[in-house]
């Protein structure tokens, strides 16, 4: 995990990548690339090495993903 610090605040935001958003959501990272292109997550956060950064919210809207394709697919 990364944590991202707000300026002059103590606010953070942790943040994954896309191989640790995969894990987490049991996914692949190839399925999130196609949700990103797709309109279905929004473009991440990139960090200075080139990397893609997802946050907290990313990985609820993949769950609540699954959780729809579950009720559809037998």
């Amino acid at each position: 995990m990364t944590n991202l610090y707000m300026k002059n605040t103590n606010i953070g935001i942790e943040l994954m990548t896309k191989g640790e958003l995969a894990k987490r959501t049991g996914i692949s990272a190839a399925a999130i690339r196609y949700y990103e292109e797709n309109g279905i997550l929004p473009v991440p956060i990139r960090y200075s090495n080139g990397y893609r950064l997802y946050t907290e919210d990313d990985l609820l809207k993949i769950e609540f993903i699954k959780g729809a394709k579950s009720l559809v697919t037998p």
